[in-house]
């Protein structure tokens, strides 16, 4: 069986991961019998090498490859994604080399799993299209507003606390749609709340990790051209007392490291690797 998990909202998309894992029977069994690969640079023969072991004292084997879908992206004149090199011919003929892949996949064995695991794709993606046949295809969209507050408000209560609506509307307009820094916003200021309902002013008073969420959703919404969103940020950021220079300083900080990403992207390193040369220790900031 072949899966394919690929989208923006890299939160739900690991969620949707763990839920295929919890299927497969006791997390110690499956654990011996779970293959992690570097899609970057794996070949069609060793995925199909990989398929044909057999679990081991369990019922089933998880094959993940990262990263492998987006090498056949189809970006003109832009940088190889997700750090992966051009190779001669392009995607498309590329995807044709892995056409015994997908003649494969109805003959792999039934206690195999394979789950394709990548960011965001395009149909225009020969591989994504060739394999989606023989495949259960989700795509992760990040939340609409009406959506996002939904998903602050639940993951509250799941918490065991409560969020007033004005609460909630800060929050999502300061962090934006990265689930896994309102994840860590929420959990503690349900904390700090200690059983009575959130309020804008704890959200307020949390605001110094809170104030570097805003900036990168501010420099998320100029890089990609929404202006009225920008420009409410930018806004509720100095009316709460940051100084200018200090917003010029952090956007300037953010959209140099957007060029460095796109520089290495391009020199074909792996965006797990990219950190480290970039100066960054948190996940979400990478991502």
């Amino acid at each position: 069986m072949l899966h394919i998990l690929y989208g923006e909202d890299n939160y739900s998309l690991r969620g949707g991961l763990a839920s295929l894992k919890a299927g497969l029977g006791p997390p110690d069994a499956l654990v011996t019998n779970t293959s992690v690969l570097d899609g970057s640079g794996a070949t069609a023969q060793q995925l199909m090498e990989v398929c044909e072991t057999a679990p081991f004292l369990g019922s089933h084997r998880l094959v993940v490859v990262e990263g492998l879908l987006g090498r056949f992206e189809e970006r003109a004149g832009g940088p190889a994604p997700r750090g992966t090199k051009r190779r001669r011919g392009g995607p498309g003929q590329e995807a044709a080399e892995w056409a015994p892949f997908a003649e494969y996949l109805p003959r792999v064995q039934p206690t195999t799993v394979v789950v394709l695991v990548d960011g965001r794709l395009t149909w225009r993606n020969a591989l994504l299209r060739a394999l989606s046949g023989h495949a259960q295809v989700q795509e992760f969209l990040p939340m609409n507003p009406a959506a996002l507050a939904r998903w602050i408000e639940a993951q509250a209560v799941e918490r065991g606390g409560r969020m007033t609506p004005e609460a909630v509307r800060l929050l999502a307009e300061l962090v934006g749609p990265d689930l896994w820094q309102l994840s860590q916003e929420i959990e503690k200021l349900v904390v700090f709340a200690q059983g009575r309902p959130v309020q804008e002013a704890d959200v307020r008073a949390l605001a110094s990790s809170a104030r570097e969420a805003t900036i990168f959703s501010l420099v998320d919404a100029v890089v990609e051209g929404r202006t009225s969103q920008a420009l409410r940020i930018l806004d509720r950021f100095i009316r709460e007392g940051a100084a200018p220079s200090y917003v010029l300083t952090m956007l300037a900080r953010q959209t140099r490291l957007v060029l460095l990403s796109q520089d290495l992207l391009a020199q074909g390193l792996s965006p797990l690797k990219m950190g480290p040369r970039l100066g960054l220790t948190a996940d979400f900031a990478v991502r």
